[in-house]
């Protein structure tokens, strides 16, 4: 079944309200300029914790049975994690 070009308009138009508002809301939420502690801790502990969720269930299915299995794996967490730390220790030198 097709959509009709009125019904394709009228979800991309709440698509795009909910989108401006999801990116307002904080500025609405914090307009005093002060961040609760809670969502200052949340803001430094949530990216960690996704990227460990998401290589965790990316690596799920690794068989270590052979080399083909766990090798292309392996060098993308290789990879990226060089990436990472790279970033890391740059960010670092440049604050001092």
């Amino acid at each position: 079944m097709r959509a009709s070009f009125g019904y394709s308009v009228a979800v991309m138009a709440i698509c795009a309200v909910c989108t401006f508002a999801e990116r307002l809301m904080p500025f609405l939420i914090f307009r005093k300029g002060r961040v609760p502690a809670v969502v200052a801790y949340l803001g430094r502990v949530l990216p960690v914790a996704i990227m460990a969720t998401l290589a965790v269930y990316c690596l799920r299915n690794t068989s270590f049975t052979s080399a083909a299995g766990y090798l292309p794996q392996l060098a993308a967490v290789a990879v990226t994690a060089g990436v990472i730390l790279y970033r890391y220790v740059t960010r670092k030198l440049a604050r001092r």
